[in-house]
């Protein structure tokens, strides 16, 4: 039995025509880095008008690949440059212009930069914020099917690194266990 045609119902949501998310948010980079690009050709040369692509790399943040967030940003750069090439030059300095030009460069990959880091924490913070399962007497995590000690779970899904050391109360216990002294005040230098 064969699946009904969803595309083209007005009453089903983009998720049930086969429209994801991604996909929404690609095609508004896209649409938006193609209007700016238009607009950017009227725009007289000494005008960082391209800075403007930050929107459309932006625009990919929430997509899961980061290849198409430096692809988009890579892409609002060839546009950035081609713009300068044939917007009409209205006797700007060629200094401003190369400057505005630098500018705009620097904005759109310093945003695909930032958009970037912005995505992995909040890749860690969603892992983080989930609930854990935690053995209430080996104090053991449970991840998935395994049992994970909190020294792993730590390094391997936080990415902690993680050194060793005693506390004051287990050093003591230790050291009556041992039958050392345990001095509760230290003794004074004469």
């Amino acid at each position: 039995m064969s699946q009904p045609d969803l595309s083209s119902d007005p009453t089903k949501t983009n998720t049930e025509r086969g429209i994801g998310n991604d996909s929404l948010y690609l095609i508004a980079a896209l649409l938006s880095a193609g209007l700016i690009f238009v607009t950017d050709l009227d725009v007289p040369l000494g005008i960082a008008f391209g800075s403007l692509y930050i929107i459309s790399v932006l625009c990919t943040i929430p997509i899961e690949s980061r290849r198409i967030t430096y692809g988009m940003a890579a892409w609002c750069v060839v546009l950035t440059i081609l713009a300068e090439w044939i917007a009409p030059d209205i006797g700007t300095d060629a200094v401003v212009t190369d400057a505005n030009l630098g500018i705009s460069v620097l904005c759109i990959l310093i945003s695909a930069i930032l958009g970037n880091i912005v995505h992995q924490k909040r890749q860690q913070v969603t892992k983080i914020s989930k609930l854990l399962t935690i053995c209430a007497w080996t104090k053991k995590i449970k991840v998935g099917e395994k049992w994970l000690t909190m020294e792993e779970y730590l390094s391997s899904y936080l990415g902690l690194r993680l050194t060793h050391g005693i506390s004051e109360e287990a050093a003591g216990k230790l050291k009556t266990e041992l039958g050392l002294e345990v001095d509760q005040h230290k003794p004074s230098k004469r």
